[in-house]
Formats: C-alpha cells, structure tokens, sequence
C-alpha cells in the first residue's frame, strides 16, 4: 500500500537538514526508524529543537511540480501551524 499525503514546508537557508513535524509524520504514517546514538538538531540560535534527533523518517518520495526527489526527514516538535517542516537551501 502506497500512502501519499501533502506538506508545506518552508524553504530555510539557516537549516542544515530536511525536517517533518512529528504531528504531521504521525497523520501521514509516515515509518521512521529511530537513531541508534540520539543526537538533537539545532536550531540557528544553538537552541535544542525539541524531539529532535531522536528518528527519522524512511526514505520519502517528495515531488516538486514535476521534479521528484528520494530523501530523508529528520522528525522533530514544530509548533501548531501552516507549515510541516523544512527544506535547507
């Protein structure tokens, strides 16, 4: 069974990874596989981005208009809102 869902996700040029929030992976069903040496992310001002570094998601087919790209997200608590994650650029 193939699941597709759709995401907004900001494109961040201070982050130094692909991010989902948990709450979207969780709606999505997205499989993750949890990290053998957790390692928390950072956010741009060096704080701990919360339930971060602890999984990642499966590889996850993202399409952009016509381009698609097989990628990993790293799973992280966002705060409630419009966008699901982000892409470093």
């Amino acid at each position: 069974m193939r699941l597709s869902g759709e995401a907004l996700l900001l494109l961040y040029s201070g982050a130094t990874g692909a991010v989902l929030s948990s709450d979207w992976v969780n709606n999505a069903q997205v499989h993750c596989v949890r990290w053998k040496e957790p390692t928390p992310i950072l956010d741009t001002s060096g704080n701990h981005i919360p339930g971060s570094g602890l999984h990642y998601t499966t590889m996850v087919d993202m399409y952009i208009g016509d381009h698609m790209n097989k990628m990993r997200f790293e799973v992280a608590d966002m705060l409630a809102g419009k966008v699901n994650g982000y892409l470093p650029m």
